[in-house]
């Protein structure tokens, strides 16, 4: 008995990756984008590597700088790559 439990359960647990699968290309073909928001916009991300290129701000000045542009701090982690 068991073992035709596990055998329905292994077959259920494929059909739902066939659907899962189905569900996907067609919401890829509908373009709907997949995984975590972009948090920036080209305008900030352009400020940033302007920043950066030039080493116009010193780390802490450059925080300072993103908090009062309302960026937010959690972007300092770009500016230390």
């Amino acid at each position: 008995m068991p073992t035709v439990l596990a055998g329905l359960a292994q077959f259920e647990r494929s059909l739902i990756m066939k659907r899962t699968q189905a569900g996907i290309t067609r919401a890829r073909e509908l373009g709907v984008t997949f995984g975590r928001p972009v948090k920036l916009n080209p305008k900030q991300r352009r400020m940033i590597a302007e920043r950066r290129q030039s080493s116009e701000l010193a780390h802490d000045e450059f925080e300072v700088a993103l908090e009062q542009r309302e960026i937010g701090s959690r972007l300092v982690g770009l500016w230390q790559r």
